[in-house]
């Protein structure tokens, strides 16, 4: 005789079930309450915040048009002010591991991947989007490859302690992870709108999310980070879009 498959018997056939190597799409654990509890106490910073980082960034835009110096220059503000003002269990979410630089560079793989097919659509949809791509391509030679590859991964790093850290933990403590993946990607695509290329605030949205859920999903920046420059990397260096 047959039972209905209720949502109860769901939930305990799925228990058991462990996602390869951490990256299911599913954001929801057993221990995500106790986790998100000690990221609770960030998310009262994030009203004023967002709105003093993404004021901060385009402040700077007047000062200077070096795109690089600009965010430099903001996340020199902006990082030691949400590790002394954000209270997230930071020493955890940056501990390297392996399986952490494992889970990274997948999701790099994966990000490429979706980037190109999101690009193309963006193209066939907006064809001049493909001016503006070029002119992002154009900021990596602001740099000398040296300076480049010690700075573009200390803004990435930076990046992540401000909009994955201090907005995507702190809003996923108080209104779950799916709000704080979404919650950050908005931020993000918001403080990209100051360097005048919407394609680059789309691409920023779309990116933004996917680190944001790595991040929730892993419990880890350091994940974050190894994705975001290895997506960097292939950017710059094989210019797929």
């Amino acid at each position: 005789m047959t039972q209905p498959l209720t949502a109860a018997k769901i939930v305990a056939l799925s228990a058991g079930v462990e996602p390869w190597l951490g990256l299911s799409l599913r954001l929801r654990r057993g221990d995500e309450d106790m986790f998100f509890k000690t990221c609770s106490k960030g998310a009262i910073h994030v009203a004023w915040l967002v709105p003093l980082a993404v004021a901060l960034i385009w402040a700077l835009g007047s000062l200077t048009p070096h795109v690089w110096w600009r965010m430099l220059a903001a996340n020199l503000v902006l990082v030691p002010l949400c590790l002394m003002m954000v209270r997230l269990p930071w020493l955890e979410l940056w501990r390297p591991s392996l399986r952490g630089l494992v889970q990274g560079v997948m999701a790099a793989a994966v990000l490429v991947a979706a980037g190109w097919l999101g690009s193309q659509v963006l193209f066939a949809v907006t064809p001049e989007a493909r001016a503006e791509v070029a002119a992002v391509y154009s900021w990596v030679h602001l740099l000398p490859a040296g300076s480049a590859a010690v700075l573009l991964p200390l803004i990435a790093a930076a990046e992540e302690v401000v909009w994955r850290g201090a907005v995507a933990f702190a809003v996923a403590s108080r209104a779950g992870p799916w709000w704080g993946a979404a919650s950050s990607a908005a931020a993000f695509a918001v403080a990209h709108v100051s360097l005048g290329v919407p394609a680059l605030v789309v691409a920023a949205a779309g990116a933004g999310f996917f680190w944001a859920w790595l991040g929730l999903k892993t419990r880890s920046l350091f994940v974050v980070l190894v994705c975001h420059v290895l997506w960097d990397a292939c950017v710059a260096v094989l210019r797929l879009y």
